[in-house]
């Protein structure tokens, strides 16, 4: 069984791989700052995390 603690931690893994190949590809610390902010906007509470967590409380089953 998959669990939310689970989720969030290979997400948090995969956000961190994003944000070192980022930090490589971006010289401009001002840009990478926001290009952070989305990932982890996306990634995090306000984005994906939210859409999993909403997934799991209904069983797996999308309400669209």
């Amino acid at each position: 069984m998959v669990n939310r603690k689970t989720l969030e931690a290979r997400i948090d893994e995969r956000a961190g791989q994003i944000l070192k190949y980022a930090e490589l590809a971006i010289p401009n610390q001002r840009i990478f700052e926001i290009f952070r902010g989305r990932v982890l906007d996306e990634l995090g509470h306000k984005g994906l995390r939210s859409d999993i967590a909403a997934l799991l409380d209904h069983g797996g089953k999308d309400g669209a």
